[in-house]
């Protein structure tokens, strides 16, 4: 299972070693970066749209499909919720994917 963390600009924060071997990259390569590193172009503007709703308050679940940059498509079942801090204000994303490839 892939578990994510992002700041409300969209870059990691967190991401657990499941992500880390999808992206082929350590840890210290995706914090800090947001989705345009790891997918491509028409993929990251998919992926922004549900950031931007989860971002507003709402949690996403849905199917996503991604090209990673080597090339290979997945199909993630995915969920992604807002976190908010203690003024009830969203301060950034947590997500959860499955690979369903």
């Amino acid at each position: 299972m892939l578990f994510f963390i992002k700041d409300k600009q969209g870059c990691y924060t967190y991401v657990n070693e499941a992500v880390c071997r999808l992206f082929g990259r350590d840890r210290e390569e995706i914090i800090g970066f947001d989705d345009s590193q790891f997918f491509t172009v028409e993929e990251v503007c998919d992926l922004i749209k549900n950031d931007q709703s989860v971002l507003t308050g709402n949690t996403v679940s849905n199917i996503e499909v991604n090209t990673l940059k080597s090339g290979e498509v997945k199909h993630y079942q995915n969920m992604k919720s807002p976190i908010f801090n203690s003024h009830n204000e969203v301060v950034g994303i947590f997500g959860l994917a499955i690979d369903i490839s």
